[in-house]
C-alpha cells in the first residue's frame, strides 16, 4: 500500500494567468486552475444577478373559484378547437387548464394555428 507523502499536503497548485468569466469584465488575474472570477467578482454582491421573468399564470390556465368540498368532474371546452374535455375539480385548488390535452403544450398550439 502506498502512503501519501507528507509534502503532498503542503504543495500549492501553480497560479496561472486567467481571464474573469463575468460578462463584460474580462480582467486578467493570477489564479488557480479552478477559479473563474477575478478578486472583485468572487464576492457574490459584485456579480450580475439574472432576473427571472415570471409568466402570467392566467395566460394558459383558467382561474376557477369554487366552494366544492369533494373532487368532482366538470366538462369544459377548449379555447382553440371547441372540443369538450374533462377536468377534475379539487378542493382548495383554483387553477385549471384552459385547453384540451391536444393543445396544452405551447408548441402544439403554435402548430395548430398554421
Amino acid at each position: 500500500m502506498n502512503l501519501p507523502n507528507a509534502n503532498d499536503k503542503n504543495r500549492k497548485q501553480k497560479e496561472t494567468l486567467k481571464y474573469c468569466k463575468e460578462p463584460g469584465c474580462g480582467k486578467e488575474y493570477l489564479g488557480h486552475p479552478v477559479t473563474k472570477y477575478c478578486e472583485t467578482h468572487r464576492l457574490l454582491k459584485n456579480r450580475v444577478r439574472k432576473k427571472v421573468i415570471y409568466k402570467d399564470i392566467g395566460i394558459d390556465n383558467i382561474i376557477f373559484k369554487h366552494t366544492f368540498t369533494q373532487s368532482t368532474d366538470i366538462v369544459m371546452s377548449c379555447k382553440i378547437c371547441n372540443r369538450d374535455y374533462a377536468v377534475t375539480i379539487i378542493p382548495k385548488q383554483q387553477i385549471y387548464p384552459k385547453y384540451c390535452k391536444e393543445h396544452r403544450n405551447e408548441y402544439k398550439r403554435e402548430q395548430y394555428k398554421k
